[in-house]
């Protein structure tokens, strides 16, 4: 637990898969994946906007953007990154 601590500490992937917007680099620090990142900016744009999350999620699938799994957007994805931030 004090070595993933530290690793929390440094901003360094601990496990798992990465959130989305980023990827992990060979030294386990995050780098910003352009494609994705659109997609969380798009997310964060609308919903401080007051945009709900149907209204988002069709934005998102219409423009063929997927989840880090390569799947179309839902409710659960959408509330995952919402809240993940």
């Amino acid at each position: 637990m004090k070595g993933m601590r530290e690793t929390a500490y440094q901003c360094k992937h601990t496990g798992g898969s990465a959130p989305l917007g980023y990827n992990v680099a060979p030294d386990k620090s995050y780098v910003i994946n352009e494609v994705e990142a659109e997609s969380v900016r798009i997310i964060f744009d609308m919903f401080t906007n007051g945009e709900g999350y149907n209204r988002i999620i069709t934005v998102l699938n219409d423009r063929g953007l997927k989840i880090k799994a390569g799947k179309p957007f839902g409710k659960n994805s959408l509330h995952e990154i919402l809240n993940a931030y």
